[in-house]
C-alpha cells in the first residue's frame, strides 16, 4: 500500500475505472495508480479534483488528508465511506444533500448545510 503526497500546485486529480490519475503541466504523461494500492492521499497545495474522485477514494478505504498550503491553518481529514442513503433537501433555491442514518441510539445523524435549521425526523 502506498501513501501518496500531492505537492505540485495546479495538479489535476481524477479517477477512471478505479485508477487515480494525476495530471500536471510539467508531466510528460499522467501518473496512474490503482486505488487498491493506495492507503492514503495527502494534498499539500491547491489542486483540482471532483466529487467523483472523493467518492471512489472513500469506496476504496483511502484516507485523504488536506494540509493548509500556508504556514498556518487547519488540516482536513476524510476517512472511509459513510454507507448512508442520501436524501435531497431544497433550501433557498439551492439543493443540499443530507446523509441520513439511524445510530445506535435510534437518533438520526446527518450532514447538514447552513440552510438546515432543525433536525429531520
Amino acid at each position: 500500500m502506498h501513501n501518496i503526497v500531492i505537492d505540485k500546485k495546479g495538479s489535476q486529480l481524477s479517477c477512471q475505472r478505479n485508477i487515480l490519475l494525476i495530471q500536471h503541466q510539467s508531466f510528460a504523461k499522467p501518473l496512474s495508480i490503482p486505488l487498491s494500492q493506495i492507503q492514503s492521499l495527502t494534498i499539500t497545495t491547491q489542486v483540482d479534483l471532483s466529487s467523483n474522485l472523493l467518492t471512489r477514494l472513500s469506496e476504496n478505504a483511502v484516507s485523504v488528508c488536506v494540509l493548509p498550503s500556508a504556514r498556518s491553518g487547519e488540516a482536513c481529514f476524510l476517512l472511509g465511506s459513510a454507507g448512508m442513503p442520501v436524501q435531497n433537501a431544497v433550501c433557498s433555491n439551492t439543493t443540499s444533500f443530507i446523509m441520513m442514518s439511524q445510530g445506535a441510539t435510534g437518533h438520526p445523524y446527518w450532514c447538514a448545510s447552513s440552510c438546515i435549521s432543525k433536525r429531520l425526523p
